[in-house]
């Protein structure tokens, strides 16, 4: 469960996510009741599309059992070695004993908070592939309350990749109930703005903030006793230093699922960032425009790759706004930039890795055969459409590759636990006494046409309609992988989980 911490900008929302919860069931429906309780619906039994869940629901209660107790709101990275957990009210000394043992800290380009609790994921191979990614353990080298007495300062090993890191503090519960973790999971990244300011006071303050515009950033800190302070030394004069790096990949264009490739090479986006204050600001990015008045600044970037455009920012305080906003050449509409597009200026690219798992279980599969398996014994292609080849009854099985072993397995050894909404089966009776039963596959205002396997199409008028029922079980039999060998079986899942290849 997330919750989404909205500021409207002049641009448009600017949105931060916060994992709170995680529960072991598939999550259906949720609903805030009178009393302010978070209601969550989960049904039991595996993800099902079509035919509804088959075990018992569940229903539960969210809520605080002692608002008094402190709550985490913020998570971040200062530098290399040190994140800073806030909470939202004084923490007591002697509840957080011995913290640099109660503390665990693990890294990696998939990981979260609360992972250990995920029990249903979905069945894709670029999911399989996230699960092999590695993760590691962050040495903790101590963990203390902050001088502030509402936050946690933790000290490890240096870190500068930016991936996920999952903060786990041991918790213990206090309070009866269903029984939950005895520890608080948190999230954070190496992304936002190293900050600093001097006043012409000779005061100064120097930290962190998620996002250069003000509002924003006020309402994602909220709570955090070190952000008091900063929104109080910006309302004086002085002179603010953001810096920051800036990641520029697929502004408006979308990120290809891994493991694909489009069929054109796309022209590189051309991108225009531009900042605007009430007060004189200042970039350091050659290339700049900086309209009179010194008030908003340009600067528009070809972006050719992945790099990250570094970016330091000044301005004269008090400062009341500033805004950051893009363009691209396709679109000359203004968008706030996003919480993720900041990187802490430390931060360095992940490692690369590879975009697909390989899979033990069809190791040995030759894929022609079972090209040939498809098209013939196992009788898939009187259903099923892959690339092309077969008919249209059930769904096109042309993107399986990006599917993992076991949900393709499943779908062949019980075709009934996950039906697509799209091939729901029908039986369709007649004023003549005469049904028709096969998947939708087109209707006008006055006929409905039915695909049956083997591809038999049969179009019905629709006023002779009596009445129309869904299956509750798929067209598809159970039972056919029992005609095939073992090696049989490991030539389909071959065929199915493969790239295409040229049969041999």
């Amino acid at each position: 469960l997330w919750r989404t911490t909205l500021e409207k900008t002049a641009a448009g929302y600017v949105a931060g996510n916060q994992l709170f919860a995680s529960v072991g069931l598939l999550i259906t429906d949720c609903a805030i009741s009178p009393k302010g309780e978070l209601v969550i619906c989960c049904h039991s039994g595996p993800p099902d599309w079509g035919s509804g869940p088959a075990k018992d629901g569940r229903l539960f209660k969210i809520r605080y059992s002692d608002p008094a107790v402190p709550q985490p709101v913020l998570a971040w990275a200062t530098d290399p070695m040190t994140s800073v957990i806030a909470f939202d009210r004084p923490l007591t000394a002697s509840d957080w004993q011995n913290l640099a043992q109660r503390v665990n800290v693990e890294g990696g380009r998939f990981v979260g908070a609360g992972d250990r609790f995920e029990a249903i994921r979905p069945g894709y191979a670029v999911v399989r592939a996230q699960q092999t990614e590695p993760a590691f353990q962050l040495p903790v080298a101590s963990a203390a309350l902050g001088s502030d007495g509402r936050s946690i300062v933790i000290k490890t090993e240096p870190r500068s990749q930016a991936v996920g890191y999952a903060i786990t503090l041991d918790v213990p519960r206090k309070k009866e109930g269903i029984k939950q973790a005895d520890a608080i999971d948190l999230a954070h990244t190496l992304g936002g703005l190293a900050t600093t300011w001097k006043g012409n006071d000779g005061s100064s303050w120097a930290g962190w903030l998620p996002h250069p515009n003000f509002a924003v950033a006020k309402t994602l800190t909220r709570g955090s006793a070190a952000h008091d302070v900063a929104w109080d030394r910006l309302s004086q004069p002085g002179r603010l230093v953001l810096q920051t790096q800036l990641d520029l990949s697929h502004m408006l264009q979308p990120a290809v699922q891994p493991g694909s490739k489009l069929d054109y090479t796309p022209e590189p986006e051309t991108v225009t960032i531009t900042l605007k204050s009430d007060a004189a600001l200042s970039v350091n990015i050659p290339g700049c425009i900086v309209k009179p008045g010194g008030r908003e600044v340009s600067f528009t970037k070809k972006v050719t790759s992945d790099d990250w455009q570094g970016l330091t920012i000044e301005l004269a305080t008090p400062a009341s706004t500033l805004e950051a906003t893009f363009t691209t050449a396709i679109d000359s509409r203004p968008r706030p930039l996003g919480i993720r597009r900041f990187l802490m200026p430390f931060a360095t690219k992940p490692v690369p890795t590879a975009a697909t798992a390989a899979i033990p279980q069809i190791v040995g599969g030759n894929y022609a055969n079972g090209h040939r398996l498809f098209m013939g014994k196992a009788t898939c292609f009187t259903c099923h459409q892959i690339r092309g080849e077969g008919h249209a009854v059930g769904p096109d099985l042309s993107n399986t590759v990006h599917r993992d072993y076991a949900s393709v397995l499943r779908d062949l050894e019980d075709p009934n636990a996950t039906i697509n909404p799209d091939a729901v089966a029908y039986q369709v009776t007649l004023k003549n006494g005469s049904s028709a039963v096969g998947t939708r596959i087109g209707e006008t205002a006055t006929e409905l046409r039915l695909a049956a396997p083997g591809g038999q199409v049969t179009t019905v008028k629709k006023p002779e309609i009596v009445k129309t029922t869904a299956l509750p079980v798929s067209l598809m039999p159970s039972g056919l992988l029992a005609a095939l060998s073992e090696q049989e079986r490991k030539d389909l899942m071959t065929f199915l989980l493969s790239e295409p290849q040229r049969d041999e």
